[in-house]
């Protein structure tokens, strides 16, 4: 009688089939015994069964993942599309802020000029009556800082708005000396500071759009003489040869100091180094970012150095020759 076959299990994966063997007439005693430890083929039938069960089962498991990944993809898909077009939404009300504050720049300083026009004129009139001088002082200093505020705001949102172009000219740091000591007394004076200049360039002429670094400029020095008191604001012009950027005009003052660590934004907008509601000094904290975005349009890089309690300096890094392109 041929001998039924049967099948060794080595684990669930992999299977070997014996098949009976002879030697002549008898067979081999090793494969005899190897019988004794197999199963037989319905036992591999019911193998392969739960095998292909589990089979299954993992397969309807990746189906089920696979759909859940797409539904996710596509979730994710349309809120990507969501966000991008309200992003391009607040883009565009932000630019149609900055258009209509930019076109606002005629209609509110020429009403303010002309407050201070006539503030000048009343005092001429009243001379001889200090108490009407006094007042009328009062009203030019709460026009002039209101002036400042709406200035910075416009010019701000000028920039937003692309607004503003830069024209190139030869500069020598003796005119930027001349334009800023003719606001010192607005500037500097009032917390009884000094001003000192230091024109280490000389003749030196570089290329930029002096309106803009005159504004600039004044922004830095206005900071300065806020913060100081009965100190020194030192503006420096210097040619540094080996850097990329080799005309430096810094602004270096001796008050209050900046903690940097505590303010690492402090060119951001509407940032102040006390935003308290007891702060003592005046201002909305558009100064230094308009002085940023600035010395970024004439292609500088505005630098500050601060230590808390001794003072703060502001280095202005500009090309020699600033690219129209």
């Amino acid at each position: 009688k041929k001998p039924a076959h049967r099948v060794l299990i080595f684990n669930e994966y992999t299977l070997l089939r014996l098949t009976p063997v002879r030697n002549g007439t008898s067979q081999l005693p090793l494969l005899l015994a190897n019988w004794e430890t197999g199963v037989t083929e319905s036992d591999l039938e019911h193998q392969l069964e739960r095998l292909q069960r589990r089979l299954e089962r993992q397969t309807q498991a990746r189906v089920a993942a696979e759909e859940l990944l797409s539904s996710k993809a596509t979730e994710l898909y349309q809120l990507n599309k969501s966000l991008l077009v309200a992003k391009e939404k607040a883009e565009a009300a932000s630019l149609a802020k900055s258009e209509f504050l930019a076109n606002m720049n005629h209609e509110l300083r020429t009403p303010l000029n002309a407050i201070l026009g006539y503030s000048d004129l009343l005092m001429e009139d009243f001379e001889d009556d200090p108490t009407v001088v006094a007042d009328l002082n009062k009203i030019k200093d709460a026009g002039k800082s209101l002036l400042t505020m709406i200035s910075e705001i416009l010019d701000l949102a000028k920039l937003n708005a692309g607004r503003m172009q830069v024209h190139v000219q030869p500069i020598r740091f003796s005119e930027l000396q001349d334009h800023l000591q003719a606001r010192e007394i607005d500037l500097i004076t009032p917390n009884d500071n000094t001003l000192v200049f230091e024109d280490q360039l000389q003749e030196t002429m570089f290329h930029s759009d002096i309106d803009h670094l005159n504004l600039l400029l004044l922004n830095l020095l206005g900071n300065a003489g806020k913060f100081t008191s009965n100190g020194t604001v030192t503006v420096t012009g210097k040619y540094i040869s080996e850097s990329p950027l080799p005309i430096a005009i810094s602004v270096a003052d001796t008050g209050i100091g900046i903690d940097l660590d505590a303010n690492p934004d402090i060119f951001n907008t509407f940032e102040q180094v006390d935003n308290s509601s007891t702060r003592e000094h005046d201002g909305i904290g558009l100064g230094l970012k308009l002085a940023h975005e600035l010395a970024l349009l004439i292609q500088g890089q505005l630098d500050l150095e601060s230590t808390l309690g001794e003072g703060s300096v502001f280095t202005l890094r500009l090309p020699a020759l600033v690219s129209t392109e």
